[in-house]
């Protein structure tokens, strides 16, 4: 990997923790683009790597390209690099299909599975990484690239890439999302979320080592429809809450929850 040379094709937060994480194992430094010239500058002081004025000048010269971009964004800028024919590109999506690179000799999907936030410690070790490769000198490269953050590396092709992609949504982002219903809730009773944490906890250890389905637990896992209802009048004030509780509700019990209307 050391005499590879490394350009990162974006600056949010996959691209950050990848060129924090990576930095040491290149020995020239990873160059890196985005749109705007002062924040990519910004982000090359932070991760120790080149920020490059133009596409050309990142891409141009560069073995691996690794477009840490928006799912919208990779069709078009594939079709612009198509002209580096000697570079081996490859984008970090979760739902976008390795196909979008058709135009291109050498590409792949470089997927590390986590959610990233800048400047919070990420956890490379056990983030597992999901690859794809069109050939078979391209997987040798993107599976040594991955082995120098992770322990955990897999090749899935684009279509099992995507249920995994829409499983973690549901796991993390609709999880988190539930998370900020909650904190609204309490502060609309003058209450702190840290009266929760000790329960997101507990409920997040013991998904480590168990199905959640088997440790659901509730009014709807108990059937309680008595306690459901008082909830859903609690929330007359939040529809759109009370449409999501009933929801939920309704799938975890497997059928509908009668209304007093």
């Amino acid at each position: 990997m050391k005499q590879l040379k490394l350009c990162l094709v974006g600056i949010g937060n996959v691209s950050w923790h990848l060129a924090k994480g990576l930095s040491a194992f290149f020995n020239e430094p990873i160059k890196v683009w985005g749109r705007n010239f002062q924040e990519t500058k910004k982000f090359a002081k932070e991760t120790s790597s080149q920020a490059c004025i133009d596409l050309e000048t990142a891409c141009s010269s560069s073995d691996i390209i690794i477009l840490a971009i928006s799912d919208r964004a990779i069709p078009d800028l594939s079709q612009e690099l198509e002209k580096y024919k000697n570079a081996l590109i490859v984008h970090t999506s979760g739902s976008v299909a390795m196909d979008v690179f058709k135009g291109n000799k050498s590409h792949g999907v470089f997927y590390p599975l986590n959610t990233f936030t800048r400047y919070s410690e990420l956890d490379w070790d056990n983030t597992p990484f999901f690859l794809e490769a069109n050939g078979v000198k391209e997987r040798e490269i993107l599976q040594d690239l991955a082995c120098l953050l992770s322990k955990d590396i897999r090749f899935i092709d684009s279509e099992t890439r995507k249920s995994l992609h829409i499983a973690a949504v549901f796991a993390g982002n609709f999880t988190n999302f539930f998370y900020s219903m909650a904190e609204e809730l309490l502060e609309d009773n003058n209450l702190s979320l840290d009266l929760l944490r000790p329960l997101i906890k507990q409920t997040a250890e013991k998904v480590m080592t168990d199905s959640p389905r088997k440790i659901q637990t509730g009014p709807a896992a108990r059937k309680d429809f008595i306690v459901m209802q008082s909830h859903l009048e609690g929330l007359e004030k939040k529809k759109k809450f009370q449409h999501i509780y009933k929801l939920i509700s309704e799938y975890i019990i497997g059928e509908e929850i009668k209304s007093d209307e």
